[in-house]
């Protein structure tokens, strides 16, 4: 039951119950719901490529790699690239820094 209402706060459903416009597109889109959703939103927000960098971030596996002996240095090492309006805007300046350096 979890899931339907997940959909239909996300408004992929009509009201019957079965896909609406958004939920087909949705449903097309090879990602989670909200991610989904998100990228359908963007397009109206011009922040396409944000949310892409976002997306790919966050269902890819974690960039943070620390072995213990020198976790110190990895955590300065990201202290640079922390944004102080969250993860989202963090992991967007951690892509655009590995393409400034490659």
């Amino acid at each position: 039951m979890q899931a339907l209402e997940d959909l239909d706060y996300l408004a992929a459903l009509d009201d019957d119950g079965n896909l609406s416009e958004v939920g087909i597109i949705m449903s097309e889109l090879p990602l989670e719901p909200p991610l989904a959703k998100a990228l359908i939103a963007a397009c109206e927000y011009d922040c396409v490529d944000e949310l892409l960098t976002i997306a790919a971030m966050l269902t890819a596996p974690s960039c943070f790699v620390t072995v213990e002996p020198s976790r110190e240095e990895a955590v300065s090492q990201w202290k640079p690239l922390m944004h102080a309006e969250g993860d989202h805007m963090t992991l967007i300046n951690i892509y655009s820094t590995y393409l400034e350096r490659t």
